[in-house]
């Protein structure tokens, strides 16, 4: 069992290496022969992306999946086929990848003036989060509505947007960060744009924090013992956004993102496994013709399932390896107006790799863990190289420089959720005979902005997304109004800048 959990907190974000530059516009041209059958438009593009070996993505706002198609025996190409199939002269097919994509250029998902007209009246409330002090940004903090399990989370520059139905307009807007005092104030009194939220650091009297017992392994092991305390025992439907980000040297070069529905199951021993759907995706490319390396990253949605370390221990949470890690009490702190306990703790050097180091976060009345950060060490991360980098071609030289990765929980009504999954990792790369130096680094981050506790069902079969995969969902380009009525994590400015760039050079292919 140790094993297992080692290795599953070791391929975290493992990354495929690959030459060259994405293209394969010419599957679209190749002949293929399907069976004469009738079936929905699902049956019949799973049965293209088997004989093709192409997966689809598209929105199903534009292509509705359920609806009846007839094939009838012949060889054809698959644009022919999908142009039957389709039956919708607006939709374009673009080949990113092995993915075939079907949308519309000029598609815009919801718009807010559609919300509105259906009878969905939306405030969007936005805002950067700054320190008062330092009158610095104040990046991923929680920004959630008083009392509800919906919300948004702040970028790297500290900026939020919140869409609030009109039935919500009466709420409070609620702001919390660790270290932070918390921010109340109502929904209307924020209904402007581009407020500047100011947040108090909020420091802790030594007089007034009664000490229990601050032994950390003590800590740690208290805290695993009171889960199904302070997690639910019952299954959960969160709904979240995702990115995925790859950045070479100072320019980004990928852009992948959803809204997906996870599955929660209980955070009880033996239940049963997650489940996540894809509701909405994206994902926009920029490779150059003289770009000879391109990353992916793999199994970045497992990766989100994984990093939920109150589900899957890592060694650092787990009774049985405990004793391979040095703990030290490092602060007391305050998150939403409660004590909490910083734990660092370091990997020892004779136990085997990979060695983490980090800070445990325990609030100090539940004794739940409310987050941890954590890294694999500087000086051990080459032990890991072949581990994370899964396929390379020869000639290449990798050097991974960091692997770093953060979650966190929020609570609500006495439960504590998942809130915030994010990763970062970072390699050097150089083509042997070559004296210069790539830098890339590959970003996840999962914040999740709701949270339904009734009536919760398993997904069907058929709308899994296979979150081993490589994640490349893509239903269109760069639109402010592509998410519709769902929350998202604002783009920070340089990579917003590299949307609008990205989503230009897409439109002149």
């Amino acid at each position: 069992m140790r094993r297992i959990i080692r290795k599953l907190i070791l391929l975290l974000i493992p990354l495929i290496i690959l030459t060259g530059r994405l293209c394969g516009q010419e599957i679209l041209d190749r002949t293929i022969a399907l069976p004469d059958t009738s079936c929905d438009l699902y049956g019949a593009l799973l049965m293209l992306e088997q004989r093709t070996g192409y997966r689809f993505s598209y929105n199903s706002d534009l292509i509705p999946s359920h609806r009846q198609c007839r094939l009838t025996f012949s060889t054809r190409t698959v644009k022919d086929i999908l142009d039957d199939l389709v039956d919708n002269p607006s939709i374009t097919y673009k080949v990113i990848g092995n993915q075939i994509v079907l949308y519309r250029p000029d598609y815009q998902s919801v718009s807010r003036d559609s919300l509105q007209a259906a009878g969905n009246s939306y405030i969007f409330i936005s805002g950067r989060i700054m320190d008062q002090g330092t009158r610095e940004p104040v990046a991923y903090a929680n920004i959630s509505l008083a009392g509800r399990n919906k919300g948004t989370i702040s970028n790297n520059d500290g900026k939020f947007l919140l869409k609030v139905i009109s039935d919500d307009l009466s709420d409070s807007l609620c702001i919390s960060c660790l270290g932070y005092k918390a921010f109340k104030a109502p929904v209307m009194k924020l209904s402007k744009k581009d407020n500047i939220i100011f947040l108090y650091q909020d420091y802790i009297p030594i007089q007034e924090v009664i000490i229990r017992k601050t032994e950390p392994v003590f800590l740690i092991t208290s805290a695993l013992n009171h889960i199904s305390e302070n997690y639910p025992v019952r299954p959960t439907r969160q709904t979240a956004f995702y990115r995925e980000t790859i950045q070479k040297n100072n320019r980004f070069v990928m852009v992948s993102e959803a809204i997906l529905e996870i599955y929660k199951p209980a955070y009880l021993p033996g239940s049963e496994l997650e489940q996540v759907k894809i509701d909405l995706g994206r994902k926009n490319i920029d490779i150059r013709q003289n770009d000879t390396v391109t990353l992916k990253m793999k199994a970045g949605l497992n990766t989100c399932l994984v990093l939920d370390v109150i589900k899957s221990f890592p060694d650092f949470l787990n009774k049985e390896t405990l004793n391979h890690f040095r703990y030290s009490m490092s602060d007391i702190m305050i998150l939403n107006g409660d004590y909490t306990y910083a734990i660092d703790f370091v990997q020892k050097d004779q136990t085997e790799p990979p060695h983490y180091q980090g800070r445990i976060y325990i609030d100090m009345n539940t004794l739940a863990v409310v987050g941890a950060e954590f890294e694999l060490r500087p000086d051990k991360i080459d032990e890991a190289a072949s581990l994370l980098v899964v396929r390379k071609p020869t000639g290449l030289n990798v050097k991974p420089i960091s692997a770093a990765y953060q979650v966190s929980y929020l609570k609500n009504n006495g439960r504590y959720y998942l809130n915030l999954i994010r990763t970062e990792n970072a390699f050097r790369i150089r083509k042997e005979g070559r004296l210069f130096t790539n830098t890339y680094t590959a970003v996840s981050e999962l914040a999740v902005t709701s949270t339904d506790t009734l009536d919760v069902q398993r997904f069907r079969r058929k709308e899994l997304a296979r979150t081993d995969d490589i994640f490349t969902d893509l239903v269109g380009g760069y639109e402010p109004s592509f998410w519709g009525e769902h929350n998202y994590i604002v783009p920070d400015e340089p990579l917003e800048r590299a949307l609008l760039r990205i989503n230009k050079i897409l439109k002149k292919e």
